[in-house]
């Protein structure tokens, strides 16, 4: 997802589907090239570069499996949590065009 662009598609200037990269696409295109890829999504905790490995935790506060990843090439992605600076009601009532989601809101 290419996040700048959400504000276009949230008033009609593009479509969502423009702001957007499907991951499994590229993930299948580089199995069909004999090549082996994997798309995890995960909470990195720690990266050892001289092992070559990321420590990472998946699922919810209940059941998180620790994963130990080996990798030949690594892509680390960051994300972001928006500020509300406090301001009660913020968090449950605001659009951050943060996600798809919300700009497909925005748009209806």
């Amino acid at each position: 997802l290419y996040t700048p662009l959400l504000a276009g598609s949230a008033v009609g200037t593009i479509t969502l589907r423009s702001a957007c990269e499907p991951l499994r696409a590229m993930v299948e295109k580089a199995a069909s090239a004999n090549c082996k890829a994997t798309f995890v999504r995960a909470d990195m905790r720690n990266v050892d570069f001289n092992r070559k490995k990321v420590y990472a935790t998946t699922g919810g506060s209940g059941n998180q499996e620790l994963l130990e990843l080996k990798y030949d090439k690594l892509i680390v992605a960051v994300g972001a949590q928006p500020n509300t600076f406090g301001i009660p009601g913020v968090q449950e009532h605001a659009l951050f065009l943060k996600e798809a989601e919300d700009s497909a809101k925005l748009h209806a």
